[in-house]
């Protein structure tokens, strides 16, 4: 083995309070036999015993490939990943190999094996073997890890891991002692990996196998310790249960970072996690905790007479587990039912999500037969009313969100409503005893609040009123309409006073079901992408446009701003956000996957096509 720093495999070893174990380690590091370079990096996270201490032996007569990191605390107690933070990021090898102090290889040549096949096999990422598994402080023998395995894995093959054979002390898919794999593929790992991952050797693998395949070698070239400290070893109820839920835990991330792409096996992996969560229970004596999770292993389950089979073969001697377990059936019938519309909508907004993601151009559906089905299978829309009734209704319930808000609780606040329309919110709060303002850039105001001060303006020009004026300033339904929401913003900030609450809700947002403003006489969602402007435009003269009451000559004109355009307004002009809310319409998902073409290609994700309306809260800042 040479002496040069620049190494092609980096072997990567944390370790703590190992002083028995770690000497065994790095000897077996030394032994190996290669035809090329390594190093080794050793991080010790800042250990109570004399494992620094072997580690600074070694570090001594082997400078250049013994390469510590010396914590001076423990950095695992914090919840710091040791490897991804401190340790891979300073290996240098083309490859990684890992190896925990407390086990060791048994094979000189291990390295050169995996790395010859690695270097071999471009398409290949990870290269794993056979090890013997060790039960420190017992009388057991040795055992087989792996006795079932693949040659050829991929990313599926990591993420089926076989939990009862782990139970047992076997491992599925090759231990952290064999594993060796392409350095530097993972730029950036997920939050999650440091957070929530226990067991990170699994999901490295999953992670890895990303970019390429793994190779099982069946070959016995390390040894892997059990003891009993270890969370993956647990055997009392409490650590099982910690276990079983992070796994759980574990998997739903999983199938979220993957898209749902791997969403039965990943369904199939959480029914034997409930199961095992079940026996742990039934140890306990908690017969409805192990109901409980019995069925939510027949829900996951993707083959659930097997399920309910096993079920019964290892509990049916239990007779009061079972007939409460039996007695269930009904609510878990319905609970699948419930389930399976839950799984229906969650594939349709993956498959949407696919969909908006297109980077092929929208095509329309301009034909008149597809329009005509369109509009006879929807109804028109007529929540929004502007009789006196409704007008009023509306501003009560306005003026009273507003109230709401503590600081707005206390009479005699001066306020003013940009955009006002019939002005009945203000009418209602200069009832409560506010001193009410309005503006629009017509008076379209209801007699009740002709006596409030009205501004007439167009709200893309400055506002006929000095600086900082307002304790209050809120709009309903006009910023979807502007065509600067940012300039209207800056002249609304300009007159609040320092302190003053800007109140602003708005919707349909144009690329919502309803964003063109036409649903009294289209009345089917998202006509603004279905079709071209030239035909809709044709089809609301022939039909008559109806909006704010009335019959109409054309459109409100409308900004197309999506959400992230008003989500980077908010903070400008001296603003902060106290709240935002949206709302969502999924109710129309089904028009997306029926007619995709004109969907894909927009720029547009799920959030900009479901979110109907939003609201701000905001505040000016003191000077």
């Amino acid at each position: 083995m040479n002496l040069n720093p620049t190494p092609l495999v980096s072997v990567c070893c944390i370790t703590y309070n190992q002083e028995s174990f770690i000497r065994k380690a790095i000897e077996s590091f030394l032994m190996q036999k290669t035809n090329f370079d390594i190093e080794v990096i050793i991080h010790d996270d800042a250990s109570t015993d004399n494992t620094s201490k072997i580690i600074r032996e070694y570090e001594e007569k082997y400078p250049h490939i013994i390469k510590p990191i010396y914590q001076t605390e423990n950095q695992w107690s914090k919840g710091i990943r040791p490897s991804p933070t401190f340790v891979w990021p300073k290996a240098k090898g083309k490859y990684i190999a890992l190896c925990e102090g407390d086990d060791y290889w048994t094979d000189p040549l291990k390295l050169q094996k995996q790395v010859d096949f690695l270097e071999s096999n471009t398409d290949y990422v990870i290269c794993l073997h056979n090890s013997y598994l060790r039960f420190e402080g017992t009388n057991k023998p040795d055992k087989i890890a792996i006795n079932h395995f693949k040659e050829e894995l991929i990313l599926k093959d990591f993420i089926d891991v076989d939990y009862f054979r782990e139970k047992k002390g076997l491992v599925s898919r090759g231990h952290t002692s064999s594993i060796l794999f392409k350095n530097n593929l993972i730029k950036k790992f997920p939050d999650w990996y440091y957070h929530k991952a226990v067991a990170g050797d699994i999901y490295l693998l999953i992670l890895l196998a990303q970019y390429g395949k793994g190779r099982f070698i069946n070959e016995f070239m390390s040894v892997y310790r059990i003891n009993q400290g270890g969370i993956t070893r647990a055997h009392s109820t409490q650590k099982g249960h910690l276990l079983h839920r992070n796994r759980m835990s574990m998997l739903g991330i999983i199938n979220e970072h993957f898209d749902y792409k791997y969403d039965k096996l990943i369904r199939e992996q959480t029914a034997k996690f409930h199961l095992a969560e079940a026996q742990l229970y039934i140890q306990e004596h908690k017969y409805l905790k192990a109901i409980s999770h019995f069925w939510h292993a027949v829900i996951h389950s993707q083959d659930k007479p097997s399920m309910l089979k096993s079920i019964i073969l290892l509990f049916g001697k239990s007779s009061k587990v079972m007939r409460i377990f039996l007695g269930g059936f009904r609510k878990v019938k319905s609970l699948l039912k419930g389930r399976k519309k839950k799984a229906e909508k969650k594939k349709n907004r993956i498959q949407v999500s696919q969909i908006l993601a297109s980077q092929h151009p929208p095509e329309n559906y301009d034909d008149h037969a597809v329009f005509q089905q369109l509009q006879s299978k929807y109804s028109p829309r007529t929540g929004y009313k502007y009789d006196y009734y409704h007008s009023w209704e509306r501003g009560i319930k306005r003026a009273s969100a507003i109230l709401e808000i503590p600081t707005l609780q206390q009479k005699g606040l001066k306020f003013l409503e940009v955009a006002c329309g019939d002005a009945m919110t203000s009418y209602v709060l200069s009832t409560y005893g506010h001193e009410g303002h309005c503006h629009d850039i017509e008076d379209w105001r209801l007699p009740e609040a002709k006596g409030l001060e009205f501004y007439q303006a167009d709200l893309n020009n400055s506002l006929p009123i000095e600086d900082s004026q307002f304790d209050l300033i809120f709009s309903f339904n006009a910023f979807e309409h502007l065509p600067d929401p940012a300039f209207a913003l800056q002249e609304i900030s300009r007159v609040a006073k320092p302190g003053a609450i800007v109140y602003i809700e708005f919707g349909p947002l144009y690329n919502s079901p309803w964003g063109l403003h036409a649903y009294r006489t289209l009345y089917m969602p998202y006509p603004q992408f279905l079709f071209s402007e030239s035909f809709y435009m044709d089809k609301l003269q022939e039909l008559g446009m109806y909006d704010l009451g009335k019959k109409q000559v054309g459109l409100q004109p409308m900004n197309k701003w999506d959400t992230k355009a008003f989500e980077s307004i908010w903070e400008l002009h001296d603003l902060r956000v106290e709240d935002i809310k949206y709302g969502s319409d999924t109710s129309h998902l089904d028009i997306i996957l029926k007619y995709p073409l004109a969907f894909r290609g927009r720029k547009l994700d799920l959030k900009e096509v479901t979110t109907s309306w939003m609201r701000a809260i905001l505040s000016k800042k003191q000077k």
